[in-house]
């Protein structure tokens, strides 16, 4: 395997994945295909939505091929919506890889368009 790291490039915050990786001095290339991910030491699937990236992989035997990447010693890790994807159980219940030994609980409060933070004033509280 090289010291070449993919970046899952179907949705979600992939670029500045990349661009993070760049910055570092780490050669990476964006993944959009099962094929592309062959001589790579790892890969990083990024935040998004979770349910889409399901969508968007169905195409292609994604599981199986991460699987095999990951037992052939490749790193492979995710933020966000990756980390759902690579969790053993998911709340409520979705397909995963089961890549990470945790139980991630999605938020469940809709799109991730419709998530905001904002400050209340609340004078009672």
């Amino acid at each position: 395997m090289s010291g070449t790291f993919g970046v899952l490039a179907l949705q979600g915050g992939f670029a500045a994945h990349a661009a993070a990786f760049r910055h570092l001095g780490v050669p990476v290339r964006e993944v959009r295909r099962v094929a592309e991910l062959e001589g790579l030491g790892g890969l990083m699937i990024p935040g998004g939505e979770s349910t889409t990236l399901l969508n968007l992989m169905a195409d292609e035997p994604w599981f199986e091929a991460l699987r095999r990447l990951h037992d052939a010693g490749a790193i492979v890790a995710g933020t966000c919506a990756g980390a759902i994807l690579l969790s053993r159980e998911v709340r409520p219940h979705q397909s995963s890889l089961s890549l990470l030994d945790a139980v991630v609980e999605r938020n469940a409060w809709g799109r991730q368009v419709d998530s905001f933070e904002t400050r209340v004033d609340a004078p009672a509280l």
